[in-house]
């Protein structure tokens, strides 16, 4: 079994447009937005990249929301799962989001949402899972 993305995002319709996408690029990919349930998915399938929304409105540790930035943080200061590439995804600019805290977050890198260059997008993925 190859490599699959882990898709950290609370927006249906965003969600959909991942959906489509590898579907098309018949890439595997597993949607998630629990922690719980992202960290066993992390620690039991081979994922080979994570695309993670920075806004989540529906994920807690132990009751208290996370975020994006925090997350990646979490996922990539674990040895075991540091070497996985992390994309994060925000509709916020960097105008809003302090540069620091994407920096802070270790994600590999940080693409604006909406995705509108479809092409460049699928050359990150690709590059990164690969």
């Amino acid at each position: 079994m190859g490599k699959i993305i882990l898709v950290i995002e609370d927006d249906p319709l965003i969600l959909q447009f991942y959906k489509y996408i590898f579907e098309f690029e018949k890439m595997e990919a597993v949607i998630s937005e629990d922690y719980e349930e992202i960290m066993n998915i992390v620690k039991t399938k081979n994922v080979g990249l994570i695309i993670m929304d920075v806004n989540l409105r529906n994920t807690y540790i132990n009751e208290e929301r996370t975020d994006g930035i925090e997350l990646s943080r979490i996922i990539k200061t674990d040895e075991r799962f540091n070497d996985i590439p992390i994309i994060l995804v925000s509709a916020y600019n960097l105008k809003v989001l302090d540069e620091e805290s994407i920096e802070n977050s270790l994600a590999d890198d940080f693409i604006l949402k909406p995705i509108t260059d479809y092409n460049g997008f699928m050359t990150k993925v690709k590059a990164l899972i690969n």
